[in-house]
């Protein structure tokens, strides 16, 4: 078992352990003092900040107030502390992020590589064995910078911004020649992760900083690539709240290492880096996230109000009779006359959160464990827990085309912005930090 699997091993075992919220630092020096009390536990906001209204079934004839991503802003909001050595810490999740320059250097922007080559192609495993060596004690003086998983590099994407999608420290005083002591760059396009396409072996996913997107791209093509670590030395020191991809096969690739064929490389299913999912069922029809502290609903197959296969529009589209997923979710908090198992404060998740349930390998719906779980034909939320296999609505509206709000796919693991007025499914969140 390869060293992070026991770190991680150990921590799935070992007791909860519950961190107060502590405001961000006031000085570099106090958080890198102690980086645990100066991150906050709270599962990161999407940085959407702007509310967008919907068309309802409520018999008016115009789009209304609804509570989207934008009107809660649910989730920490986003904190980024830059470390003075060309790194970036994010105070939510205990990442360190490399910097990029504009300088022509190892960490210029616009340098591309191959996921995997031919043997003689520079590959992201050939520049991070750079990135590990560099200055004899390696990059800032840590040689334990890894190429991220998906779900990690998604945590730098800010929903609020087009144009350039990351938080602003990523992308800030980017002038010709700047280094990563004087500047922050972000190349406007896709970014490489180590998480390979389940299905496909031959691609792996990236992210694309010019429109949020994460996608498809095949190994033997190149793309920009950005570095991480643990801030916190190890996933054991950190308030951890990122949860694993589920990807558990290692990938090997094709070097520039004078080999003619794939070799072992510290990919996603090798590391295995983040949280191990763990769900609680609840007995009442919910299930707990503990990484995340979010309380989600279960569905069932019984054709009531909590059914996988019902599809709603996130906006009518004008038409008031159209039941959209407001009005579901009115009926949810509404249930029982305390709401759907006593709780009056379920929304509909943003897009960090419901992406936060993808699970990156083995078959559909790619779903976390415990959330498509004894799902037979007459199932309750009390007796079975179902998803359909297909896209779901998060409230967070992509901003690049405001006509349009981010889905995931369980069929197929994706992320994906779909027109307001299309019919999709919807599972209801609650709890996080408001």
């Amino acid at each position: 078992m390869s060293t992070s699997k026991r770190f991680w091993a150990h921590l799935l075992t070992a007791p909860l352990l519950l961190l107060a919220a502590t405001p961000p630092p006031a000085s570099a020096a106090g958080c890198l003092a102690d980086l645990v009390l100066c991150t906050s536990n709270g599962f990161p906001a999407t940085g959407q900040t702007a509310a967008f209204l919907a068309d309802k079934n409520d018999g008016i004839s115009g789009a209304v107030a609804v509570p989207d991503d934008g009107t809660l802003e649910a989730g920490a909001t986003l904190s980024f502390l830059d470390n003075g050595d060309g790194t970036i810490t994010d105070l939510r999740t205990g990442l360190m992020w490399e910097k990029k320059g504009d300088n022509g250097g190892l960490h210029d922007k616009d340098n591309f590589y191959w996921w995997s080559g031919n043997g003689v192609e520079e590959t992201v495993w050939d520049w991070l064995e750079d990135v590990n060596r560099e200055g004899l004690s390696g990059f800032a003086g840590y040689s334990d910078w890894r190429i991220p998983n998906l779900r990690e590099l998604q945590t730098i994407i800010d929903y609020g911004r087009s144009g350039f999608t990351t938080p602003v420290a990523f992308h800030q005083n980017c002038l010709a020649n700047v280094t990563v002591l004087t500047g922050s760059c972000t190349f406007q396009s896709s970014y490489w992760t180590s998480t390979t396409r389940t299905g496909n072996p031959n691609g792996a996913w990236s992210v694309s900083f010019a429109n949020a997107a994460p996608g498809f791209t095949s190994k033997a093509s190149t793309a920009r690539v950005r570095a991480v670590r643990y801030a916190c030395g190890s996933p054991l020191s950190c308030p951890v709240q990122v949860p694993v991809t589920g990807q558990t096969t290692a990938y090997t690739a094709n070097r520039n290492d004078g080999v003619t064929a794939p070799v072992a490389v510290p990919d996603d299913g090798t590391l295995e880096t983040g949280a191990g999912f763990a769900f609680v069922d609840n007995g009442n029809g919910t299930l707990t996230d503990l990484n995340t502290g979010l309380t989600w609903e279960k569905k069932s197959d019984d054709g009531g109000l909590h059914d996988k296969d019902r599809a709603f529009y996130w906006s009518g589209n004008g038409a008031v009779s159209q039941e959209t997923i407001w009005d579901w979710l009115e009926d949810v908090n509404a249930e029982g006359g305390t709401g759907f198992a006593g709780f009056t404060d379920w929304r509909v998740p943003n897009a960090r959160e419901l992406e936060s349930l993808i699970r990156y390998e083995g078959s559909a719906p790619f779903i976390a464990p415990g959330l498509h779980l004894g799902c037979v034909p007459g199932s309750t939320v009390l007796t079975g827990s179902c998803t359909f296999n297909g896209q779901h609505w998060t409230s967070t509206t992509w901003v690049n085309s405001t006509s349009m709000a981010w889905g995931v796919n369980f069929a197929n693991s994706e992320l994906f912005p779909f027109a307001k007025s299309s019919a999709l499914r919807v599972r209801a969140v609650r709890g996080g930090t408001p």
